[in-house]
């Protein structure tokens, strides 16, 4: 099944301004996605309101799409823009990768054991993910003075080193089959794979202050990327 790679950011950005643009480590963030997707996808669709300011040379299985823009605002989603993609270029049946810029520390072969494990799996889509605070399942909801237990309720009374570990999303990839979201119009929701990445290459880009972090990271960096 063929693998399409896709890497999708706009000009604009709220939380730090020209954000995908920024260069880190000498390139832009948009082109590290770029250049990693090319390196594990047999193509790469690159879906931006801002093509003018990108240079694609030395790309020969990239595809350009310029965002139209209702896609482009602060209130589009990317399931939105993925349907978009899939619709107009007849992606049925494929493998997507979704690597967003904004997470530049992301590894290689994190991305290669993401796409091995959908293709050995049954799961509907593979993501990253990093372990998180395991205090959240303390946690509950509250309504007319009675507290619900979002999770165990015995979780309530344990040690924090009893409790068991917790991992969340980190938005640096997403492996999932073009045919599946198109019907469910969305991300699945259940039958999920993961592979961990750890918390320093995690990091994703919302503000300045993450990116000076990026900037850190990146010089204490030994290993290739």
């Amino acid at each position: 099944m063929e693998i399409i790679g896709i890497v999708p950011f706009r000009g604009g950005s709220k939380g730090l301004e020209n954000k995908n643009f920024r260069i880190l480590n000498g390139l832009p963030l948009w082109r590290k996605a770029v250049n990693q997707a090319v390196k594990v996808c047999d193509r790469v669709i690159v879906s931006t309101d801002r093509l003018d300011k990108c240079d694609f040379d030395g790309f020969d299985t990239l595809i350009q799409d310029r965002r139209p823009d209702h896609l482009a605002s602060d209130n589009a989603s990317m399931a939105d823009v993925l349907m978009h993609l899939i619709s107009r270029f007849k992606l049925d049946n494929k493998i997507l990768v979704l690597l967003q810029p904004t997470s530049p520390l992301r590894k290689i072969c994190d991305i290669e054991s993401a796409v091995r494990l959908f293709n050995s799996s049954d799961f509907d889509m593979v993501f990253s993910v990093v372990e998180k605070d395991n205090a959240c399942l303390k946690y509950g909801l509250v309504k007319n003075h009675k507290f619900d237990a979002i999770n165990k309720s015995e979780h309530l009374f344990q040690n924090r080193q009893e409790l068991p570990k917790v991992f969340g999303p980190n938005g640096a990839i997403y492996v999932f089959n073009s045919s599946i979201f198109m019907q469910q119009k969305s991300f699945p929701a259940s039958n999920i794979g993961y592979i961990e990445m750890n918390v320093d290459d995690s990091l994703d880009i919302d503000n300045y202050e993450d990116f000076l972090l990026a900037e850190k990271y990146f010089e204490e960096r030994q290993e290739p990327y």
